[in-house]
């Protein structure tokens, strides 16, 4: 076995030369609409790429299954290597798949079009590489599989097989690392509301259907789920209405109940079932719960040799694996008595939405950054910020350096913080500093600036990320989307991030109006002075990547105007080819009011204009105040406020002898 991971390991390397083979399927697969009971189409151009490929045999069935075999040398046994054709999605929707970098974007990719394509190009590649097996390998690519298909196609072929199946190894696109071994119990139901035609309107506490279905979705929640063992009851969909002036009498709602026991699987469907029955009791419509699709609770044992393999072939290609069960053509597998794993292919984002992203080369940061012996730090600045810090730190270490080793620390920088951010911080496995501790000689100086500055010293990273400490939408991309161009490219040297900014106010979320001092300031003294800083989306945002020596070379603010300073520093001295910025989606963060963002707005005004005079953009003749003036409204009469903002400068970090002391060692 060894030496098989061994060759593991070669193949890898060599299998990306036939990449483009793979997204060339995949766009031809993925642009096919496949809704459940309407693949034909697919599964033609599936059988057209087994022909194509010169499979020793391809066939269809009376369900519309499409099977490759790929002949071994001794026949003895065949493993079954299967991926389901349908996709949630309707044939209206638009199917275009676009290939960016490193992703590509389209309808139901990751369920199912890339475990498809998987099929498709195998053949090819296996002869390629010259690769041959003792066994059989026979490919099917499965209709009828989702939703009321419920494993239909599968199923079938099960109970009518043209040859004796050993194994079966299911493919899914999402997720990489993905191991199941056992099938969860399961149950998918709709239940449809219907008034009838006779009801009287007129009657006192008449309702519309989508009150009584929300009714039943009440009654439903509380429906207790026990831990042990584990049980949930998931609603999916509800539909129903269709315009004003129009009283709904039709609703339906599906849910999904999955439990660990078939005997639990069955005591909620009970439940569910009076639930029904009350309502339509009380209500005066009609309620009826209809099952869609069902799979019993089974599985393998972790020791079982098929198991061992899989959990072996991830580890030798550095694969971190994840242990969970199945609900797909596993169960049926299981059900037969046939050995069964399922496993992932890549990474999607939004996964199952119709902008669905699936990542080309899913563990390339790790393996690129292991390959380049680069260094990656992440430094959290904090003041207060308890509430928020534990989970930032969760969610990266878990993902970024627990799960797949891209960072090699995570570290808080405090300002001095009151509450029990340094406590939470620690508890969870960062690296935590005093800001006031490092390099103490120098003073202490009230800033995040000083924070990023001193996290120069004191981190070791080649590449240091800067991540806010109050971001309510936390997610490993904050990270690993930053890093990226980094990584991939050497010219770049700061990257900048950007992302849709709602305005949180009094608990409730604005679609859109963060990033006002951007707006407002920032962005016309741009177009102003610098109008090609004007295609820097977010300059004024808190997420960002930069190379070591390039934090060293620049002066740092310690105050509100260090993300203004960098743009224009970096520029000077780089030029603009030295950015680049990346699409976070979206931050959810706590907003400043509008005195906050007039202190912010004042202090970098005063760094913008510091560069002004030393670009020789206006004179040096000119003095600023270090008062901003503000008013407040108290008792009906208006108070001036008056606040020194000074905005004091560190140093470039590379002028320090303690720190060119440091990095000697």
């Amino acid at each position: 076995m060894d030496k098989i991971f061994k060759q593991a390991k070669k193949h890898e390397k060599r299998i990306r030369e036939y990449r483009n083979i793979v997204l060339a399927d995949l766009v031809m697969i993925g642009e096919i609409p496949a809704p459940t009971f309407s693949e034909r189409y697919k599964k033609e151009l599936v059988s057209e790429r087994f022909t194509a490929s010169n499979v020793d045999d391809c066939v269809s069935d009376e369900m519309g299954n499409v099977f490759g075999l790929i002949k071994g040398e001794e026949e003895a046994k065949t493993v079954l290597l299967i991926a389901h054709l349908d996709t949630v999605f309707p044939q209206k929707i638009d199917h275009t798949v676009s290939i960016r970098q490193n992703m590509v974007t389209g309808v139901g990719l990751a369920d199912n079009s890339l475990g498809v394509t998987v099929l498709t190009t195998l053949p090819l590649i296996l002869e390629r590489l010259s690769l041959k097996f003792r066994t059989n390998i026979l490919l099917m690519a499965s209709s009828h599989s989702l939703g009321r298909g419920n494993l239909e196609g599968i199923q079938y072929f099960l109970k009518n097989p043209f040859m004796p199946i050993d194994y079966a190894i299911c493919v899914e696109g999402h997720r990489l690392g993905r191991l199941s071994y056992s099938s969860i119990g399961m149950l998918q139901g709709e239940i449809r509301y219907s008034l009838p035609e006779e009801y009287d309107w007129t009657k006192f506490g008449a309702e519309s259907a989508i009150v009584n279905i929300n009714d039943v979705i009440n009654k439903i929640l509380e429906i207790p789920q026990p831990k042990r063992p584990r049980s949930t009851i998931v609603l999916n969909a509800i539909e129903s209405g269709a315009a004003f002036s129009i009283v709904p009498t039709q609703a339906t709602l599906q849910l999904e109940v999955r439990s660990e026991s078939a005997t639990m699987v069955q005591s909620l469907e009970r439940k569910i079932r009076n639930v029904c029955v009350e309502v339509a009791a009380s209500s005066g419509g009609e309620v009826k719960f209809y099952e869609i699709a069902r799979r019993a609770p089974g599985g393998i044992s972790f020791l079982h040799p098929l198991v061992h393999v899989a959990q072996a072939t991830m580890d030798a290609l550095e694969i971190p694996s994840r242990l969970s069960p199945s609900t797909s053509e596993l169960a049926a597998c299981i059900a037969h008595q046939i050995p069964a794993i399922t496993i992932g292919m890549t990474f999607a984002k939004k996964y199952n939405e119709v902008n669905e992203q699936v990542m080309i080369e899913p563990l390339s940061q790790v393996k690129e950054k292991k390959r380049q012996e680069k260094t990656i730090s992440l430094c959290i600045p904090t003041l207060n910020e308890e509430k928020t810090i534990g989970k930032e730190i969760v969610v990266f270490r878990s993902a970024l350096i627990e799960r797949y080793p891209l960072i090699d620390e995570i570290a808080i920088i405090d300002s001095g913080s009151i509450d029990k951010t340094m406590e939470v911080a620690h508890a969870f496995g960062a690296d935590v500093y005093q800001s006031k501790d490092i390099l103490p000689h120098l003073g202490e100086k009230k800033g995040k600036g000083e924070n990023l500055w001193k996290a120069i010293y004191q981190l070791k990273g080649d590449i240091i990320v800067y991540i806010d400490a109050d971001i309510k939408n936390i997610h490993p991309r904050f990270v690993y989307g930053l890093v990226g161009p980094l990584i991939y490219h050497k010219e770049i040297k700061y990257v900048k991030a950007f992302y849709d900014r709602p305005l949180s106010d009094a608990g409730t979320i604005q679609p859109s109006g963060g990033g006002r001092v951007t707006e407002i300031l920032v962005r016309p003294l741009f177009s102003l002075f610098f109008p090609e800083l004007t295609a820097i989306v977010q300059p004024l945002s808190g997420e960002y990547a930069v190379r070591r020596e390039v934090l060293e070379a620049i002066p740092f603010p310690v105050g509100y105007g260090v993300e203004t300073s960098h743009i224009i520093d970096v520029h000077t001295l780089f030029g603009l080819n030295a950015f680049a910025q990346t699409d976070l989606e979206r931050r959810v963060h706590r907003n400043q009011d509008t005195q906050r963002l007039g202190k912010m707005s004042f202090g970098i005004l005063k760094v913008f204009w510091a560069r002004m005079i030393k670009l020789g953009l206006v004179s040096q003749d000119a003095v600023l105040t270090e008062k901003l003036r503000q008013f407040r409204v108290m008792e009906q009469k208006y108070e001036l406020l008056e606040f020194d903002i000074t905005e004091e400068e560190r140093p470039p970090m590379i002028d320090l002898p303690e720190y060119e002391k440091r990095i000697s060692q």
